[in-house]
C-alpha cells in the first residue's frame, strides 16, 4: 500500500509542477503573429467547428465530466457494499486517483509541448492570444477524465465479478458521459474535435495501463 501512496504523490506534485510552468514555458505566438493563427491554418476537420459556439456548452461539459466521476466512485461503493468489505471502497478509489493524477501530470507536459491555440483563438487571435492557459488545447483533460473514470469503473465491476447487464449498463453510462463530454469541449470552442479524441484515447490508455498492474493483487471476492 505504502508504495501506492507513493506514486500518487509523486503523480499529483509532477501534475502540479508541470501546471506551474505554464506562463514560463508557453509562448503567446498568436498575439506576437496572428497571421500564424487564422483559421485557414487549421486542418480542413478542426476547422469545420470553428462556428457557432454555444456559452453554456462549458459548464455542461464539467457536468459531464463530474458525473463520469459519480460513476467511478458509485461502482466502486457498490463493489464494497456488494462484497461487504468497506476495505475494498479505499482501493478502488486508490486506483481511480493514482491513474487521474498521471493522467494529469501526461496531459500537462503534452500541453507543454504542443502548445496548440484553443479553437477560439482562431477567431480572435490578438485579443485571446495572450493568456498561457488558451494554449493547452491538446488534448482535452475533461475528456481524458471522463474516459479514464469509464474504465476504472469497468475494471471495478469486472474485479467485483458484477453480472453481465450491470457491466454492459456502466459500459454504456461511461461511453456517453464521455461522448457528451467531448462533443460539449468542442461545442464550447474549448477543443477541436481531434483534442477530444486524443483525450478520450490517452483517458482510457492510461486507466486500462494502471488498472491492469492492480491485477497482480488479489481478485475481489
Amino acid at each position: 500500500m505504502l508504495h501506492h501512496l507513493l506514486f500518487l504523490a509523486l503523480t499529483s506534485v509532477g501534475w502540479y509542477a508541470a501546471y506551474r510552468q505554464r506562463t514560463s514555458w508557453i509562448e503567446p505566438l498568436c498575439q506576437k503573429s496572428p497571421e500564424l493563427c487564422t483559421p485557414e491554418t487549421v486542418n480542413w476537420l478542426d476547422r469545420s467547428f470553428l462556428i457557432n459556439y454555444h456559452a453554456g456548452a462549458d459548464f455542461w461539459s464539467f457536468v459531464t465530466q463530474d458525473l463520469a466521476a459519480v460513476l467511478a466512485v458509485g461502482v466502486a461503493l457498490g463493489v464494497a457494499t456488494k462484497k461487504k468489505k468497506g476495505s475494498l471502497f479505499g482501493a478502488e478509489l486508490l486506483v481511480l486517483l493514482q491513474a487521474t493524477s498521471l493522467n494529469g501530470v501526461f496531459n500537462e507536459c503534452i500541453r507543454l509541448w504542443i502548445q496548440r491555440p484553443r479553437p477560439f483563438v482562431f477567431l480572435d487571435p490578438v485579443t485571446q492570444g495572450g493568456s498561457a492557459a488558451h494554449y493547452t488545447s491538446f488534448y482535452s483533460g475533461h475528456t481524458s477524465f471522463a474516459a479514464l473514470a469509464a474504465i476504472c469503473a469497468l475494471w471495478s465491476a469486472k474485479r467485483a465479478q458484477f453480472n453481465r447487464n450491470s457491466w454492459m449498463t456502466i459500459a454504456l453510462l461511461g461511453t456517453l458521459l464521455t461522448l457528451f463530454t467531448g462533443a460539449l469541449r468542442v461545442a464550447a470552442g474549448r477543443h477541436f474535435i481531434t483534442d477530444t479524441v486524443a483525450g478520450a484515447f490517452f483517458g482510457a490508455l492510461i486507466a486500462w495501463g494502471i488498472n491492469r498492474l492492480h491485477q497482480t493483487r488479489s481478485p475481489v471476492r
